[in-house]
Parts: C-alpha cells; structure tokens; sequence
C-alpha cells in the first residue's frame, strides 16, 4: 500500500475537498483523484461520496480513518527513529485560542524555543469547539483551550488551570444604573465581542438569560485587543477572561462591572487523540506546561 495515497486521503480531509488538497500537496487535481481511486481500487470500497454539490467521506471512509491514522503515526515513528538519540527536530502543530496565545503561552514557547530550536512549530489561533473538532478529526496534533465538554473516548484530556471571567466597561460606566446584579433588565449596551461562538461568550448569554437581562446590541470585533480597545472607547461592554485585562483594570482604563453569583470560571486542558504518536517534541512541549499555563 503507498502511504503516499493514504497522505492524500488524508490532506481532503483536513482541506475539506479535492481542489485544496491538491493545491496544499502541489498536486495537479487529477494526480489527487486518481490517487483516491487507487486508493479505492485497493481496498475494494467507496471512501467519498457526492452530497448534493459536495463529497462528503462514506460510512467506509468513517470506518477506515482510525487504521489510516495509525499506519500514518507509524511511518512517521519509524522515519524518526534514527533521531530519536539527537536533538529534537520535526514539527509539531498546536491549536490555541487567541487569549491564551496572545497572554498566557508566550513564556513556554520562549522555553521550547530554547530547548527544541531546530522543531518548526505552526500555531493555529482557532474558537475552541474547532480545536475540539480538529484533534477528533486527527488534523491537529495537540489542542491546548478551554474546557467545552463533548469529548468522545478517542480524545485525552489534562487541565492546565482554572481562570476567572470578568464583565468589563469604560470607566464612565454607572453601575448604579447599569446594575448586572438586579433581575429583570433592558440595557441600552451593546455587548462587544471577539467570537460570538466562544466559550466565554456562551457563559454570559446564560447568565443574561437566567438574570432575564437583554442588551440591545451585539458587535463582533474580530480580536482581543479590538475588543478591548472598542471598550477604552466607550462603544459597549465586553466579557472576558481577566488575564487578558488585569493591566487595563489595574491603572484604571477599564472597570469591572460585578455579576451576581460565582462560577464564572474557564477551566484550561490540552487534549490530544489517542491514536496520535506523541512525538518527542509534543512530549517536551506537554513537559513545560504540564504543571499550568
């Protein structure tokens, strides 16, 4: 079997379909369709289907991905078995959301720079329900986010640490008007947001749905610091994990405005599929954050 054709299978998925694998493999489309059909050929099944406009991976394709993966991981011990006695090289992909990269992660990546200097590292800055997703589905190596649940048995879990969420507002801001601890509220706040997908967003929506309090507006902003820098300018209010502003709250330029009850809390993990290797790299990288981000 060419574990090159497997590569292939593998690069669609990851790409989401024929043409993106081929331009990621710097394949003609042809080469990679006539790869899959080998591919097919060989194992005597059906691994994509059509789906109206699109193809989908069959129920066959489903099945065969775990053994695919495995045969994949075990080339990849194998080539790197000759290295294993030298100084780290390869590569190693990590997903992170743009909080803990931007706040937290820089130290650890200045130290595995340090030890590891010859791994070339490619950082994803991914919502973490797609981090979730992307480790299920074998496309990245390690996933370091907060806690959404829904693992399934093929997905390996450690917590890195728990961290506050704050709700946050200029400076102006009246609490005494704009009480987030009273029940039974329409406020005239736009509520300012990085992703409104993100875990901490979902947090709030539930807090404001259980306190029956409605803002009357929502603007996504794209980042953190836009976020952050839309609040300084008094467009709206914001709901964030308070490592990301502690300075801003610390001198001033922001205002924590409180919420009734506890429990506002994101728990941090990396996770990683069972079946992946883990290489000598991911194991030195786990090594340095493995007692908290």
């Amino acid at each position: 079997m060419d574990t090159k054709n497997l590569i292939t299978f593998k690069t669609i998925l990851e790409q989401g379909n024929f043409k993106k694998a081929a331009e990621k493999l710097n394949f003609a489309q042809s080469t990679v369709t006539s790869q899959i059909q080998q591919l097919e050929e060989e194992l005597s099944v059906q691994l994509f289907e059509k789906v109206g406009r699109r193809m989908a991976l069959s129920q066959a394709g489903k099945d065969l991905l775990p053994s695919i993966e495995i045969i994949l991981h075990s080339e990849k011990i194998m080539k790197n078995y000759k290295n294993k006695n030298n100084e780290l090289s390869g590569s190693l992909e990590i997903a992170i959301p743009e909080t803990i990269l931007t706040y937290r992660i820089q130290p650890f990546l200045e130290k595995f720079r340090h030890v590891a200097p010859n791994v070339t590292l490619s950082l994803q800055a991914l919502n973490c329900y797609e981090i979730r997703n992307k480790v299920e589905n074998g496309d990245i190596e390690l996933g370091i986010h907060y806690n959404v649940g829904g693992y399934g048995k093929s997905i390996v879990s450690e917590p890195l640490g728990e961290f506050p969420l704050v709700l946050i507002g200029n400076p102006k801001i009246n609490l005494n008007v704009f009480n987030f601890k009273k029940m039974h509220q329409n406020f005239d706040l736009c509520l300012l947001t990085d992703d409104k997908q993100s875990v901490y967003q979902k947090k709030l929506d539930s807090y404001l749905n259980k306190m029956d309090i409605t803002l009357t507006g929502l603007m996504e902003v794209g980042s953190i610091e836009a976020t952050k820098r839309s609040v300084l300018s008094n467009l709206g209010i914001a709901f964030l994990p308070r490592f990301t502003v502690e300075d801003e709250l610390a001198n001033g330029l922001l205002k924590e405005i409180p919420l009734h009850s506890s429990g506002h809390v994101l728990t941090a993990v990396h996770i990683h599929h069972k079946n992946k290797w883990l290489s000598p790299e991911m194991k030195s990288f786990l090594s340095l954050i493995n007692d908290g981000i």
